[in-house]
């Protein structure tokens, strides 16, 4: 700025011009600088808007897809529900061994044990599955449950479901078993249930109901198509 206007007044002084003359061009040259820095600055801030806003929301949606919205324990429910309510859904492990589907669901990326309630551990395992609700993977064991509808006739059979799995072999099998599922998935990101107490059991729709709890770092949720008093006696706290 001052070399230029320097040289301005050299080339003017060196002219036959009056000096009010020289110094209304000096001036105005001043003015067209000054003019030139603003619309400099000007368009350096809008750059900086633009840059912060595209970091901004480069950096929110990092943050969405890191942090998804939480998941309720009813999505959850209703997952379990619209998978085993296919007849034609499948089991990749079948087995009366609920260590070897506790092993195999770690594999799979699933929490090293599984610590169901006391009167749900005494019933046979059956097989188990990793199901994924709104971006989120959930582990699962089956149990075998006999369970009668309360319009059962006294001494009458309960009610079973014709079911297909896929057994260790990759041969479909038929079996006709109501199934008690209990789920188990890091409590980060889902919703809790309840840290203590008896157990609130919920309709998930038709004659299914759920329940869920929390232990340690982990979120639980027993489900299954079976009345809420009998849902309640199978997870009933201590």
């Amino acid at each position: 700025m001052d070399d230029f206007e320097q040289q301005l007044r050299r080339h003017y002084e060196g002219q036959d011009l009056p000096p009010a003359r020289v110094q209304a061009i000096l001036a105005a040259g001043r003015v067209a600088a000054k003019a030139r820095a603003r619309r400099m600055w000007s368009w350096l801030a809008a750059a900086i808007v633009i840059l912060g806003l595209g970091l901004f929301s480069t950096s929110h949606q990092l943050r969405e897809r890191s942090n998804p919205t939480s998941v309720t324990t009813a999505a959850v429910a209703d997952a379990v529900k619209k998978y085993f309510s296919n007849p034609e859904y499948s089991l990749p492990v079948v087995s009366a061994d609920r260590a070897t589907l506790v092993e195999w669901l770690r594999r799979q990326g699933g929490p090293a044990d599984f610590i169901p309630p006391p009167a749900l551990a005494g019933l046979p395992s059956y097989g188990c599955q990793v199901l994924t609700v709104q971006g989120r993977q959930v582990f699962l064991i089956c149990f075998l449950l006999d369970s009668r509808r309360a319009d059962t006739p006294a001494g009458a059979m309960p009610a079973k479901k014709t079911m297909l799995s896929t057994g260790p072999d990759g041969q479909m099998m038929k079996k006709a078993v109501p199934l008690i599922h209990l789920v188990v998935m890091p409590l980060d990101g889902f919703s809790k249930g309840a840290a203590a107490g008896d157990r609130v059991v919920l309709s998930a729709g038709d004659d299914w109901h759920y329940t869920a709890w929390t232990r340690g770092n982990q979120l639980y949720l027993a489900a299954g198509a079976v009345p809420a008093d009998r849902l309640a006696g199978l997870v009933k706290a201590l």
